[in-house]
């Protein structure tokens, strides 16, 4: 296999060493984590991990002949509420076992806001980049603590995890509120305190570019796609333990009573028609009559900033 050319920012030379030997040989031990991600000795810190998101497929070299093929729909929405797709948010930008440039940057640029802001997440350290001939794929740098828990039903119990949903909601939308930024995450754990993780989803909501309309329809996507981990974990062996109504608890940070019912008149008269692809006869006076019949939707209309225009 040629030498590939590799650019690190924000490395430390050790780092920059480590993540050599790594792209030259895949041969270092590690810890696979996903796809494309793995986790190695870390060079500067006694005691932490060194995780390198974009590292190569399943703990092997980046497959530069596939396209991830993830069919992961990642919507942006224009003044009228209009989904368009973007492709690198969704990883389909991205070679297999790799990341794209977008996913990259928005994880280092979301770790530095979180840091001024005191939000605690996993740090993301640097960046770089793998380049052969033809090819160049990305790669984000974290520093991770071996003693982290996923937050899910299988790594913790399945009232913490439906009370993680809660949080995830409340904290999301602060971010929103606070700050136009919305995006959509999981959680670790370390005891008692919780960090974000995997932040390549968020995007700043600017008044220039956004409306009331695409405000709704950005902070209701990534809401859903918490929501939709519920429903994943509801129809398996854990479900029985979970409360019925749990894929609606990230949407009781805008409707404390919101239900189930709320939520799947949500999927079907919103998501489905409007976020899954875009529409082909496409009418923001239905769209925002959509909006208006649905109680959380209808919440979120009269919660969106005033900044924001309105139809």
């Amino acid at each position: 296999m040629p030498i590939p050319r590799l650019a690190f920012f924000h490395a430390s030379p050790a780092v920059k060493v480590a993540l050599t030997e790594w792209f030259t040989s895949y041969a270092l031990p590690r810890k696979v984590d996903g796809e494309r991600s793995i986790r190695i000795a870390h060079p500067d810190c006694d005691g932490l991990e060194l995780k390198i998101k974009g590292a190569g497929y399943k703990g092997g070299p980046i497959r530069f002949d596939t396209l991830h093929n993830s069919n992961l729909k990642a919507p942006v929405f224009d003044f009228d509420g209009r989904m368009m797709e973007d492709i690198a948010f969704g990883h389909d930008n991205a070679f297999s076992g790799g990341a794209s440039f977008q996913q990259t940057i928005t994880e280092y640029q979301m770790s530095q806001f979180f840091q001024r802001t005191r939000m605690p997440h996993i740090l993301c350290t640097g960046y770089g980049k793998l380049e052969t001939e033809t090819s160049t794929s990305w790669f984000s740098l974290h520093d991770w603590d071996p003693r982290l828990v996923r937050v899910t039903p299988h790594q913790v119990t399945p009232q913490e995890f439906a009370t993680s949903l809660l949080r995830a909601g409340d904290e999301l939308l602060s971010l929103a509120l606070r700050y136009n930024i919305i995006g959509n995450c999981a959680y670790a754990k370390l005891g008692d305190e919780y960090f974000f993780v995997d932040l390549h989803f968020f995007r700043r909501l600017d008044a220039l570019n956004v409306s009331q309309i695409s405000w709704v329809m950005q902070v209701i996507f990534n809401l859903h796609l918490i929501a939709l981990d519920a429903i994943r974990y509801l129809s398996g062996e854990i479900g029985p333990q979970l409360p019925p109504d749990v894929q609606a608890y990230p949407f009781r940070c805008v409707l404390p009573a919101a239900t189930r019912e709320d939520h799947e008149n949500l999927r079907w008269t919103v998501v489905a028609p409007y976020m899954l692809g875009t529409p082909r006869n496409f009418s923001m006076g239905a769209l925002l009559a959509a909006l208006r019949l649905n109680r959380i939707s209808h919440a979120m209309l009269e919660l969106c900033p005033r900044e924001f225009e309105r139809p």
